[in-house]
């Protein structure tokens, strides 16, 4: 159920997020980016690690433009992949008694 209306039903969808950096004045917008978006009002909601990426997206994004003069930036959501866990088979050293 909403948290704005409290009618409509979420629904996953893929959208567009669009941030301004008025110090800069350089708008950045963000092509798909998960949210659950209602049925009813619209409005989106966006999970904390989409939240997170988004800000990292935005930095990065305006600190690009701003190196090549430009006022818009436009980029497709991908997660930054650099600090995550990953699995790793542990290898471990045999030894043998002689």
């Amino acid at each position: 159920m909403c948290g704005m209306c409290g009618k409509g039903e979420l629904v996953d969808k893929n959208v567009t997020f669009t941030m301004d950096d008025e110090d800069k004045q350089v708008t950045v917008l963000i092509h798909d980016v998960p949210a659950k978006v209602c049925e009813n009002c619209g409005e989106r909601f966006f999970d904390g690690p989409i939240v997170d990426e988004i800000g990292r997206i935005f930095r990065s994004a305006v600190k690009e433009a701003s190196q090549v003069g430009k006022s818009l930036r436009i980029v497709t959501y991908r997660p930054h992949e650099t600090g995550k866990a990953t699995r790793r088979p542990v290898r471990r050293k045999t030894t043998t008694a002689t």
